[in-house]
């Protein structure tokens, strides 16, 4: 049997034989560039899906098999063709996670049932919907879901799951076709004498299949307005899947979001601690990417939903940690919200409302008052049924009139002054249609389908990916650049009020154009003389000094980060990296001779120079790339270097000690009395040991952790890491969580 593979996508392998096709691995953004390679190669779309072992890689789940599900049914038409009906999609996990998986699915076919809708209760134990949510959301997901001879089709009528065997191994096309894998993240593909490894390791720059256009100017926070970062849907293979950014008094709220949303936010040169919270719609896959990401790297921000939407998010998020609902709970700040019952989120009044779709799915009317009085409004329909549908289903008893009235009006026809309408228009079944609101007189904007020569927008706007909407401009550059240096510079040992003035006072505001060159790798330049702070935009930083162990890692420099005079300069005047702007930016230079007599007048001369020095050293570990430049700073003006021969006990047993050890050359190996828990390499990404990631209490105390080889470590005070770990980056959190519980079994604890 002939055997091919491909490789469409990072952590993806479409392994091709005379059979069919196997796809191994399904990361969230994968279905799109799968189509897309097998329509281009004319190769069979895959129907067998495999799981890696890594779930879950830079906080994007590596196994979603929904749109390929909806392909299986929709296209290929396993859920209404008579021929089919014995088919299932295949897949393929470990015996442990396969309710998960069939769980995860429903959620996202069916939505909870009655029995799940009435168990849910708050922490006070009173019921968490009401009577008559309940009722319509069964109502509504009973008469929308897929069918077959009248009956609703069951996730067990869809999909069929094979376990791996106990060592690792499967077989499929009768056992023609073997996959067994490998110690780490991959799997060995055997098809008669043909055999390949293939690493399914996933890379943590990834391009996402859809991007966003440069902006022409930089970005900046507004008072009130939106933008588009994605308007299309899960097959669309034209632009990223639903997400809108919305500003309120200079903060962000996210409601929903492509894949990869913090790649297309730095795309657009947004800062990421501008948002502060995340509405999620529903659990669609093309909806919820942003919520997976944003739980698991960066600050933990406020998430809004209903309890219903909450709860079946929890079953995916807990799918793809292989954990349970209680423990992926604790990731979210969970706020919940009642249709019908308004609440406010910075400054902006946000009404949310069921909508009619398979699923429960939200809404969203939005408003701020500005200083005269005036109401300015922003409506994203959120995914709906068209009108036509709307009023067969009213007929039928499934919603209340009330709840179809509000709509049937969701974009009046009527103007209304200071308002903008986004309506779902992605004209299948369960979307809405364009010829719904062609009578309105305000500015709609269709989003959920594509922009082609196909979609009628009835004289509206099809909407753009990154497209800004201000209905209430922000802030200039020069009043928002305070708050970045306050970011930037407000932890350090040499920022005080009297720093902050005089800066603002002789700083330099400047714009710069995209694909700017700021710094050269090994130039005396400028840098020396001036700290510069990011106020808007992003730029890369690359690193070429072979003594850098960061050497050859583009990191991205975000509002709020800063370069020059200590942070990206030698002790010769040198610069340590080539900063190009990725966007245009705005940027503020403090004097040089400003930052050195602070640094001088505060004693802070050590910590700037171990900030120059460890920094290096935390930059080349995993661990730490999605930390800022004034975190990491922080971290490593705390930290102290150290050296030890091969043999030589870094961290004693019995030792309380509350110091955390990055290990940046050698080996070490972590023994709990006779018993090895752990063995650490410097290049692997779990490159660090300590009182927070052997096992916590007493039985730190029986943790040894020695050289194995020469090794070099950083050692940090456990309570500055505690910082980052347990309110500033939910990436540490993760990664730290995820080494203490594998070395915390392993130590039999």
């Amino acid at each position: 049997m002939p055997l091919a593979i491909h490789r469409p996508y990072p952590g993806v392998a479409l392994v091709v034989t005379d059979d069919g096709s196997v796809l191994l691995g399904a990361p969230a953004d994968a279905f799109k560039a799968v189509k897309a390679y097998c329509t281009a190669h004319k190769l069979a779309f895959p129907r067998t899906l495999v799981a890696p072992r890594q779930t879950l890689a830079h906080a994007t789940p590596q196994f979603v098999p929904e749109f390929f599900l909806y392909d299986f049914l929709f296209v290929y038409g396993a859920a209404f063709k008579p021929d089919l009906a014995n088919e299932r999609m295949v897949l393929v996990v470990d015996p442990h996670r396969e309710k998960g998986e069939r769980d995860a699915l429903r959620m996202t076919l069916l939505g909870p049932n009655a029995d799940e809708l009435e168990s849910y209760r708050d922490t006070q134990g009173r019921p968490a919907m009401t009577q008559a949510d309940m009722s319509v959301l069964s109502a509504i997901s009973g008469h929308m879901a897929v069918k077959r001879g009248g009956a609703v089709m069951q996730v067990e009528d869809m999909v069929r799951t094979v376990p791996f065997s106990g060592d690792g191994s499967v077989g499929l096309f009768d056992g023609r076709l073997k996959l067994t894998r490998d110690a780490g993240n991959g799997i060995t593909v055997k098809a008669g004498d043909q055999q390949e490894l293939v690493d399914l390791t996933v890379p943590a720059d990834i391009t996402p299949f859809n991007t966003l256009p440069v902006p022409p100017t930089p970005i900046l926070p507004l008072r009130f307005g939106v933008q588009s970062l994605g308007v299309r849907s899960g097959f669309d293979l034209s632009g990223p899947t639903t997400g809108f950014l919305f500003w309120a008094n200079g903060r962000g709220v996210l409601f929903d979001g492509p894949a990869r949303t913090r790649t297309l936010l730095d795309s657009q040169g947004i800062a990421f601690a501008d948002i502060d919270a995340l509405i999620l719609s529903h659990c669609h896959e093309d909806h919820m990417n942003s919520f997976v990401e944003l739980t698991t790297t960066g600050h933990r921000p406020r998430v809004y939903t209903t309890e219903a939407i909450y709860r079946s998010a929890l079953i995916k998020l807990a799918n793809y940690f292989d954990s349970t609902t209680e423990e992926v709970a604790k990731l979210v700040d969970y706020h919940r919200v009642t249709p019908g019952e308004p609440v406010q989120i910075a400054g902006a009044t946000f009404d949310f409302f069921y909508t009619v779709h398979p699923i429960p799915t939200l809404g969203v009317d939005v408003t701020l008052r500005d200083e005269a009085g005036l109401v300015h409004r922003i409506v994203v329909s959120g995914d709906t049924i068209h009108l036509d549908g709307l009023d067969k289903i009213r007929a039928a008893g499934v919603v209340p009139p009330e709840m179809a009235d509000r709509l049937s009006r969701l974009v009046p026809e009527e103007k209304v002054p200071r308002s903008l309408f986004f309506a779902d228009v992605g004209e299948a079944l369960i979307h809405g249609h364009p010829k719904d609101w062609q009578k309105s007189a305000n500015h709609v904007v269709y989003y959920h389908c594509p922009d082609n020569e196909h979609t009628r927008g009835f004289g509206h706007e099809i909407g753009t990916p990154g497209k800004v909407y201000a209905l209430l401009e922000g802030l200039p550059a020069a009043a928002i650049a305070p708050q970045r240096i306050v970011a930037a510079l407000g932890e350090m040992s040499f920022f005080s009020p009297a720093f902050l003035a005089e800066g603002l006072f002789r700083g330099r505001l400047r714009e710069i154009p995209a694909a700017t060159v700021l710094a050269l790798a090994g130039d005396t330049s400028s840098l020396r003389d001036m700290l510069t702070v990011i106020v808007a935009g992003t730029a890369s930083s690359l690193a070429n000094d072979e003594t850098n162990p960061s050497s050859g890692q583009a990191q991205i420099l975000r509002p709020g980060d800063f370069f020059g005079v200590f942070e990206g300069v030698d002790s010769g005047g040198r610069a340590t990296a080539t900063i190009t702007a990725m966007t245009p930016m705005v940027v503020i230079d403090l004097p040089g001779d400003l930052v050195d007599n602070a640094i001088a007048e505060s004693g802070a001369d050590d910590s700037v120079d171990r900030m120059r020095t460890v920094r290096p050293l935390l930059d080349g570990s995993a661990l730490f790339a999605s930390l800022s430049i004034p975190d990491r700073s922080l971290l490593a003006k705390s930290g102290i270097e150290e050296r030890y021969p091969a043999g030589e006990i870094i961290m004693h047993q019995g030792q309380m000690a509350d110091d955390f050890f990055v290990l940046v050359q050698g080996d070490v190996e972590l023994k709990r009395g006779e018993r090895v828990v752990a063995q650490v390499a410097a290049d692997s990404r779990d490159n660090f040991f300590g009182e927070q990631t052997a096992v916590y209490s007493s039985k730190a105390r029986e943790i040894t952790a020695r050289a194995l080889t020469p090794a070099r470590v950083v050692r940090i005070p456990g309570r500055e890491l505690r910082k980052m770990f347990y309110t500033r980056n939910m990436a540490l959190h993760q990664a730290l969580s995820r080494t203490m519980d594998e070395r915390t079994r392993r130590a039999g604890a």
